[in-house]
């Protein structure tokens, strides 16, 4: 969690002073529950050792206090006041970072609706105070901190090392600044999110991709986020089923256009005032009506950050550069009233797409849909330390995944009548067949990581010298014709 000296010194930072409308901000607090739901967080890791910048403290009541920085060099402790054992439950934040813990706040644990198991397993602190009482700016940034021990009953032995990361302090902001904006014909209220604890607002992320990516996903520095009561129902969709969260981009949308967010420097109002910057033509298609998609947009020195648009279909105003997919929600209605629902995410390394100023360009998401299947031999016949069945030949894997052509994996998919209480769809079934077509096993495949579809089928012995196949099938609902599954390809299994 970054704290610049400006805000440590009580100034609230923003970035950037706007024209046009401006709409008044209204700071609102945020229940525990509720802030652990909202999108992002930032934290520290939880040491033993106390940091050499803790010059003064006073006696910690537990015999193991536990201590960390925060990214801007800002120390704490967790302290247990009742003893070693029996808790964590206070928790000292060097705010003012002069190295005294001594003259700092002793913040307890959180209200909240956990019961005390969950509370005392995963300890809630706050809401903390940043901003000092007092301070001439709207907003007075708060956050919650909530510990995760890894190990908690190594705490107590002597041959601890004082060095080793023992837990995590992960703090989520505890307010949100709220606005009616009011843009062309456009109404519609917002809650701005200091999505990464830094105390400002205006942090768009930083996404690392080629060289820089250590798995076959984004890698994202922690940012701020827009949330948005879409539905006008009172509350904020934060990343629900048909919504995936938005991050803090500019240029932000309403109803479809593009237009330019600067919070005032109290924090007190935000302006709003049309994209300025040159821009282009998108052309978006899908599966079915697109609902949010989220665009990696490349910037100058090989970085990338986000923009997230609601385009339902057709074309869309983006500004002029370079883009990639990086994650999209769209949903179709069956004429029976029933939703299909999809949330996708792209791979790093799909093609570019540019657009230039004037210029239309077209993007494609997971068009067609299709159902990939991969079989796997478990070696010597074991997975997660279970034998084969008595007489069996070998244990495989069947994993099956909905995927577009374009790289986009299905990460999750949902139904119902209601796109406010959506469940997950039917798990695929698959089948297995002989060389003449015969099925000779088949059963419901289990949801996995990632939208991945696994089961395991130990191969009996008598089929071991048969050439079997195995095919997936998985119901789409308005996304295909009624009653039409989508199938994959039959894959070749033992033999």
């Amino acid at each position: 969690m970054a704290i610049s000296r400006s805000v440590l010194l009580g100034t609230l930072v923003v970035l950037g002073v706007g024209r046009g409308d401006d709409f008044p901000l209204v700071q609102t607090p945020l229940a525990l529950e509720e802030a652990l739901s909202n999108p992002g967080r930032a934290g520290a890791l939880v040491r033993p050792r106390r940091p050499s910048e803790v010059r003064i403290e006073s006696k910690p009541s537990s015999a193991h206090p536990l201590y960390g920085q925060f990214d801007g060099g800002m120390a704490f402790r967790l302290d247990e006041s009742k003893g070693a054992g029996a808790g964590y439950d206070q928790l000292v934040v060097d705010l003012n970072r002069n190295g005294n813990l001594a003259d700092d706040v002793v913040w307890g644990l959180a209200q909240t609706n956990s019961t005390h198991a969950e509370q005392s397993s995963q300890p809630c602190f706050g809401p903390v105070a940043v901003t000092p009482p007092g301070s001439n700016t709207n907003w007075q940034p708060s956050f919650f901190a909530q510990l995760t021990l890894y190990d908690p009953k190594a705490l107590a032995s002597p041959a601890l090392d004082p060095e080793r990361i023992v837990g995590y302090l992960s703090t989520k902001a505890a307010s949100a600044l709220v606005t009616t904006v009011s843009v062309d014909h456009a109404t519609e209220r917002i809650a701005l999110l200091d999505g990464n604890c830094n105390f400002r607002l205006g942090d768009a992320p930083r996404l690392a991709t080629g060289a820089e990516l250590l798995g076959r996903d984004w890698e994202q520095t922690p940012a701020d986020f827009i949330l948005r009561d879409r539905p006008r129902s009172g509350q904020f969709a934060r990343g629900s089923a048909e919504h995936a969260p938005e991050f803090w981009a500019n240029p932000a949308y309403f109803d479809g256009k593009p237009y330019t967010l600067t919070p005032s420097p109290d924090g007190s109002r935000l302006g709003v005032e049309p994209y300025a910057g040159p821009t282009g033509t998108l052309e978006v298609s899908g599966p079915a009506p697109i609902r949010t998609l989220v665009l990696a947009r490349a910037l100058r020195g090989g970085e990338w950050d986000a923009v997230t648009l609601s385009p339902g279909s057709g074309a869309l105003t983006v500004p002029a550069g370079t883009y990639r997919l990086l994650r999209c929600v769209f949903a179709a209605q069956e004429t029976n009233g029933m939703w299909t629902v999809a949330r996708a995410h792209a791979s790093p390394q799909q093609k570019e797409i540019r657009v230039q100023a004037g210029t239309s360009a077209s993007l494609e998401c997971a068009v067609p849909l299709e159902l990939h299947v991969e079989v796997k031999k478990e070696e010597n016949g074991f997975r997660w330390g279970l034998p084969d069945a008595e007489g069996s030949v070998g244990r495989y894997t069947i994993t099956a995944k909905v995927v577009g052509p374009d790289g986009t994996s299905i990460a999750q998919l949902f139904h119902g009548r209601d796109l406010n209480s959506l469940v997950p769809i039917k798990e695929p079934k698959f089948e297995i067949i002989n060389e003449h077509g015969w099925p000779i096993a088949s059963g419901e495949m289990e949801s996995g990581q990632d939208g991945n579809y696994t089961q395991t089928w130990a191969m009996p012995a008598k089929y071991a010298a048969l050439h079997l196949k195995v095919s997936v099938e998985i119901g789409l609902g308005a996304f295909l014709p009624p009653h039409e599954p989508l199938k994959s390809i039959p894959v070749a299994i033992g033999g």
